[in-house]
């Protein structure tokens, strides 16, 4: 009928990892495929962000880094205490993610291990990890420094075999740059055992509970249109003694990720006066406006959006 797609043509535009990796995105069990020529797109992007992720730990990175980013390094370098909130977390999560694939695998259900592969890479390991250890990686003392690079390192590399199965080209291609010396190929090592000792549900509940705040500030800052040039203070009331201790002594997350100048938090805390405001379960967060936006201009904004809606009602 002259509406088939070539994979040799899709494979020659997107490249072959593009191809699998879209397909099993978008085969679901049960369902049959839809498949327009723009959907290669997706694998496309994903090879990309891979790319682009290895580039970013490999950057810089300090010598002997690859030779040392062995599972029992990074089980020493948690035991001497050198590893930050975001590396636990992100090797809690790295954990949970091998248990999942390997399980799916053994079922032979694909497209439960592309999505969890998408997940974890592009939802937390790119989105939240990368972006957390950059003030570690520039600016932090040698130590932890070479303590983040290491966790970074490891955890990709057990991306890289995670996703072989599915993406086998650039995942051999980026083994070559940042694997171990004692394996010649990728498709030579063993598949990922022993990361459930990182598995902690605590560490994961703590993490979430930033994540929410930060998240919480990032939308105040968005609806109002807060230049991202102009660090605002926050203060968060209802927090108890261990919640308010994690949120202090996170204070680079926000600063880092919201454009935080400053963060209090205590069991009680009155809102200031000019301040948007946001719930997170059970906290309150403050973000004081004077100085930040042109508070006659979002009264304007206010009074037409009350008026908008009076109107739909």
């Amino acid at each position: 009928l002259g509406n088939g797609i070539d994979p040799l043509e899709m494979i020659e535009q997107y490249s072959a990892d593009a191809v699998r990796y879209s397909l099993l995105a978008l085969s679901s069990e049960g369902q049959d495929i839809n498949l327009a020529v723009k959907d290669f797109e997706i694998g496309r992007n994903f090879t990309n962000k891979l790319w682009n992720a290895f580039r970013f730990v490999a950057m810089k990175l300090d010598d002997g880094i690859t030779e040392k980013a062995t599972l029992a390094t990074v089980q020493e370098l948690q035991q001497k205490g050198l590893l930050d909130l975001a590396d636990e977390w992100i090797l809690s999560r790295y954990s949970d993610t091998v248990t999942r694939i390997t399980a799916a695998m053994d079922k032979f259900k694909f497209h439960d291990v592309n999505s969890a592969l998408h997940s974890f890479f592009w939802g937390e390991f790119c989105d939240w990890y990368l972006e957390l250890i950059k003030p570690r990686l520039f600016e932090g003392d040698a130590e932890h420094k070479q303590a983040t690079q290491t966790t970074a390192v490891f955890v990709l590399r057990g991306l890289l075999r995670l996703l072989h199965p599915i993406i086998p080209f650039i995942t051999e291609e980026i083994w070559q740059k940042i694997g171990t010396e004692m394996r010649e190929s990728i498709m030579l090592t063993e598949w990922p055992a022993g990361e459930a000792v990182f598995a902690d549900k605590k560490i994961e509940a703590r993490m979430a509970l930033l994540q929410a705040a930060i998240m919480a500030v990032r939308n105040i800052r968005g609806e109002l249109n807060v230049p991202p040039q102009k660090y605002a203070e926050v203060l968060i009331s209802g927090a108890d003694a261990d919640t308010a201790k994690l949120l202090l002594a996170n204070k680079a997350y926000f600063a880092h990720l919201a454009r935080i100048s400053d963060v209090q938090a205590g069991a009680k805390i009155e809102r200031p006066k000019l301040s948007a405001t946001s719930v997170v379960r059970t906290l309150e967060i403050f973000m004081p406006l004077e100085g930040l936006i042109d508070i006659e201009v979002e009264k304007q904004r206010l009074s037409k959006e009350k008026t908008r809606l009076e109107g739909q009602i």
